[in-house]
Parts: C-alpha cells; structure tokens; sequence
C-alpha cells in the first residue's frame, strides 16, 4: 500500500471517527431536548387550559353573571373539562388532559391514587408551580396546581353563601379558604409523535452529514489523486533534471580533476626541475672537463675515474628523484595502510630545492602515525598547501622566510597544520578561496582549482575537514602572522 493511500485511508477513519462522536453527542442531547419539548408543550396547553379557566370564571366575577340552572354550565370547572376532552380528541396524539380533585363535586373529576400523590405533593410543596415526571417508555405526565383565589369562593366558600343554583345542585367541596388547593390540571403527554419528529429529523440530519462526508471524501481522493499524478510528472521531470545536472557536475568534476592533476604535474615538474639543475650542473661540469682534459692531453686516470664518478652519482640522484615521485599521481582509489612521516618526508623532498633557493626555513614537529586512506590523495593535498605557502613566501621582501609543518594525533583523528608566516589571507576572500577557479594569482601562474580539490579530495574521498584560519604567533620571540591550514582526518 502505497504512503498516500495510508495517509488517505487515516484521513478518512479520523473524520468519520470526529462525524460519529458528533452524532453520538447529538443523539445525547436530542434525548434531553425530548423531554425538554415535551414539559413546554405540556405547560404550554396547561397555560391555555387555565387561561379558558379564567377567562370564563371572570365573566361571572366580573360581569356579575347569575348563576342559575341555565348558567351552571358554563362554570369553569366544567367548562375546562369539557374543553380539555374535546382538546384531546382533536389532538389525536394519546394527549390526556383533565381537571382532577380530591374533593369533586362530579366524580369524572374524582383524582385516581397517583394523581392523589400528585396533590399531597403540592400540598406538601407549597412553592412548586408544576411536576413533570415521566410515566414508563411512552407517557410524561405534567401537573400543575390550581388554588382557590377570591373569586372562587363565591361557589366553593360557605354553603349558605353559595347561590341557590350551586347549593340545589352541588352538596360537596365547600368551605374552602382562600389559597387552598382546590385540585389539579393533569396532563398526560405520548412523547411517541415528538419522538418520531425529532428522530426523523437526527437521522436526516445524519444522512445529509455521510452525504456530505462521501462527496468531501470523494473529492479530497480526486484532488489527491490529481496532486499525486503531478507530483510523479514533476518527480520524473525532476529526476531526470537531476540525473543530467549530476551527470554534468561529474563531468565537470572530472574536468576539475584533470586540470588539478595538470597543474599539480606541472608543479611537479618545475620541483623536479629544482632537483634536477644541481645534478645536471655536476654531470655536465663533469663530461666537458673530460672532454677538454683529453683534447689538451691533461687527462689522467685518476681524475678520469674522478669526474666519471662524479656523473654516476649525480645520475643515480636523478634515477631516485624519478623514483621517488612517478607515483604521485597514479589514479589509486584504494584506501592503504600508510605512515604520515613517509607522506611528509616524499613531499618534503620534492620541494627541498625550491626551499632553499627561497631561503625558506622548514620547522617541523611530525610524528609517526600510521592511517588507512588514499595517500597519493593526501600527497596531493599536502604538496597544493606547501605550493601555496611558498607562492606567498615569494612575494615577501624580508629575508625571513618560515613554514611550520605539525602532525600529530588528536583523539581518533590526524592533525596536519601547514603555517606560514606571510602575513595571511586577506579578509574580504577568506571565504572565496576553496571556491573553483578562484586565484589571486596572475592567469598564467595559476589555476584557482588547487585548494577547490584539496577540499573535494579531504571531504569527499577521505572523510575529512579541511580548515583555514589566520594566526597570530610568536617564534624565538618574534610575533609573527600568517596562514594556517588544517588537516582532519579519522585513523581509520
């Protein structure tokens, strides 16, 4: 399974995780909002209930209506029956309303047990204006109390203070005093139809939400899938790029290579050259003193023996420069066991002539620390530093004139400091000088690619570090300033 398909997949379940706990915590508070629903209905037709009520006992307390044979209908008491019934038959919905007491003087309006219960509570509960309480599964039941104000007592106070049509019909539920329970409003509610209603609309509410949950789903994986085929055109396209652009730098680093290899061989034959003159000088002195010796007759055995001596030492000197550095620069990419001390003493004695027609003084503190790497590289490096140094020594006026050569090892690391003393690198192209190409040198004298792969070469195929810095010291007393070059590389 592919990443972005993993990543889609979890996308998909977090979010239908999120929409669920929605819906759960919905469906939580839709159970508490059906009751909720239920108690306003409920006080809502309680309220409309006792508003009839009133309205109705008004008009014979306000309109001093008589109360007779043919008015005693139209009393509140059973007038809100009348109404409530035929309130619940238009409903339709199981709804239950009735007036109920403990005293009626009709017994449909006789209290059952529970409502008995319902008006010693409020009996009890002088305060409370309603009971609400579920009735098993299907039925809340709603109460709310009805006291005995001023008006009512025209009816229900003394009996021979009743009107005659009241006392000739009604022998109970007298004597009653002011703010006294007289019975209760009772509502019984089926939550059946709300219920459905509001089930109805939840689970709409759920399968709008899947809906829009699938079409963002839907379009999320199509976006995705678009995102992906570009970015594998782009990949490609990319992979491509980079394979020719790693395919030019190789090229170009091999160009680098080469003209490095060029201008340390050319080096190494100017150094060569150094080591060269001496000997020749000696074989040369040597062949014309022969030649003119024998031309005037002067020569003897002797110094016959001498001079030609003389031309088979300087030869041999020749034939162990030759030796000594036909393999600076074979192509070895092999990491060998090697000493530090040989690296140093080879190089070292490639640029001895040099040094000495330059009057440069070579202060050494080398130990002997045998590591595993390129050597010939190392040799390279090395012989690219001490080139440098002397380039710089060059161009000095005063006579004195010093490179310091320090090896040693730190830890599991080996230090090679090569230090100067000709003033250092300028500040505005400290930062430049590893850079390809870039020289302070003249076109002709240099290439500016020699400290650039002396970093490849220490880096990249060795490992290593390769450091500069300008230092301020003191030698025999004297301060001093110059370049130092910094060698780190692992033991192993």
């Amino acid at each position: 399974m592919q990443r972005h398909t993993k990543i889609f997949i979890i996308f998909s379940l977090l979010l239908f995780a999120v929409i669920c706990g929605k819906f759960y915590k919905e469906y939580n508070g839709v159970k508490h909002l059906k009751n909720m629903i239920i108690k306003e209905e409920a006080k809502s037709l309680s309220a409309l209930l006792v508003a009839f009520r009133q309205t109705y006992q008004d008009a014979f307390v306000c309109h001093n209506i008589n109360i007779d044979e043919k008015t005693i209908n139209l009393l509140p008491v059973k007038t809100t029956r009348d109404i409530a019934e035929k309130f619940s038959k238009i409903l339709s919905n199981k709804t239950l309303i009735k007036t109920v007491s403990d005293r009626p003087r009709n017994f449909k309006n006789k209290a059952n047990s529970f409502e008995m219960k319902v008006i010693d509570y409020f009996n009890k509960n002088k305060k409370e204006n309603f009971y609400f309480k579920p009735l098993g599964n299907a039925v809340f039941y709603y109460a709310q109390p009805l006291y005995i104000k001023k008006s009512c007592l025209k009816c229900h106070g003394k009996r021979e203070s009743a009107m005659p049509a009241v006392r000739n019909n009604y022998t109970k539920a007298y004597d009653y005093k002011f703010g006294e329970l007289r019975g209760i409003l009772s509502i019984k509610i089926s939550k059946e139809n709300i219920i459905k209603k509001l089930n109805n609309k939840y689970y709409d509410d759920i399968k709008i939400a899947f809906l829009i949950y699938t079409l963002f789903l839907l379009a999320i994986y199509l976006m995705v899938k678009i995102i992906i085929k570009n970015q594998n055109e782009y990949a490609n396209t990319l992979e491509e790029k980079v394979e020719k652009q790693i395919s030019e730098l190789k090229e170009k680093e091999e160009i680098l290579h080469q003209q490095s290899k060029m201008a340390a061989m050319g080096e190494m034959l100017e150094n060569i050259a150094h080591q060269w003159r001496q000997p020749l000088s000696v074989i040369s002195t040597a062949a014309t003193g022969i030649i003119a010796q024998k031309n005037f007759g002067l020569l003897d055995e002797k110094k016959e023996i001498e001079s030609l001596n003389s031309i088979n030492n300087a030869s041999q000197y020749l034939s162990e420069t030759i030796n000594d550095f036909r393999n600076f620069f074979k192509p070895n990419k092999e990491k060998i066991l090697f000493s530090t001390e040989d690296v140093h003493k080879k190089v070292l004695k490639l640029f001895s002539s040099k040094f000495k027609t330059l009057n440069i003084e070579i202060i050494e503190n080398i130990q002997n620390i045998e590591i595993t790497g390129l050597n010939n590289e190392l040799s390279q490096v090395i012989i690219n530093l001490l080139s440098n140094a002397y380039d710089v020594l060059e161009l000095k006026k005063n006579d004195k004139k010093m490179i310091f050569i320090d090896i040693y090892k730190n830890k599991n690391n080996v230090i090679i400091k090569i230090k100067d003393n000709g003033g250092g690198i300028p500040s505005d192209i400290m930062q430049k000088i590893f850079e390809p190409y870039f020289t302070t040198k003249h076109q002709k004298q240099g290439t500016g690619i020699g400290l650039y792969m002396s970093m490849e070469m220490i880096t990249k195929h060795m490992n290593g570090k390769l450091e500069v810095k300008n230092k301020n010291y003191k030698y025999n007393g004297i301060l001093y300033k110059g370049a130092e070059f910094m060698i780190i590389l692992p033991l192993s």
